[in-house]
């Protein structure tokens, strides 16, 4: 069950769910990526541009996804969740039938198929 449906006795709609949200998890998540992007700018002695500023931009994608994601009803992933498991299943079975290992060379982008076929199902 979500937070949402113990603290709420009707269910928000628009732009109101945006007020039911966890905030003090939303606040604990910023916080613990804040000191991340400090550690970061430390490393880098005083720099943004090598590590910092991309890692925050990663963050900012992620965090406008987790909000998106929070506004969609809770209905349509309880509805969601068998299919989304059965995607999953049947993409694990897959790379186990059909995964191949390669190398690519970096360079000339060739592909190594010496091993072609031997990871199928734990062959090594």
């Amino acid at each position: 069950m979500s937070y949402l449906e113990y603290t709420v006795k009707t269910t928000p709609s628009g732009p109101g769910k945006v007020l039911h949200l966890n905030w003090p998890l939303v606040v604990l998540l910023v916080a613990v990526a804040g000191v991340g992007f400090l550690m970061l700018y430390s490393v880098a002695g005083g720099s943004l541009s090598p590590w910092a500023e991309p890692q925050m931009k990663r963050f900012a994608l992620g965090f406008a996804v987790m909000l998106t994601v929070a506004m969609v009803p809770i209905w349509f992933w309880r509805n969601m969740s068998l299919l989304a498991y059965l995607v999953s299943l049947a993409l694990l079975i897959a790379v186990a039938l059909l995964g191949v290992r390669t190398r690519r060379c970096l360079i000339t982008t060739e592909i190594d198929d010496d091993h072609l076929g031997s990871q199928t199902l734990g062959a090594s």
